[in-house]
């Protein structure tokens, strides 16, 4: 089949690269989000949210053969309990 493991017939997993903070491999099943979808989350825009992401604030995924970052929901919501205590800067 075209997007399985030939070997057991299940479907392969994307390979992720983790860039910045955070750990290093992505958890199977792990919910990864858009950047769109990070800012609607924050409530912030798109300068604001790449600008966290350039400071190691939050962390961040680049997907494979590609120039495309995602954000993993643990992440992100981390990060708002820390804004919300007053740690996130």
């Amino acid at each position: 089949m075209g997007n399985c493991d030939s070997e057991n017939d299940q479907p392969l997993q994307p390979r992720l690269t983790v860039v910045r903070g955070g750990a290093s491999a992505v958890k199977s099943g792990e919910s990864l989000l858009k950047l769109g979808e990070v800012m609607v989350l924050l409530g912030m825009g798109r300068t604001y949210v790449l600008s966290i992401k350039d400071k190691g604030l939050l962390p961040y995924v680049r997907m494979p053969n590609s120039r495309a970052i995602r954000f993993r929901r643990s992440d992100v919501e981390a990060f708002i309990a820390r804004a919300a205590a007053g740690e996130a800067r």
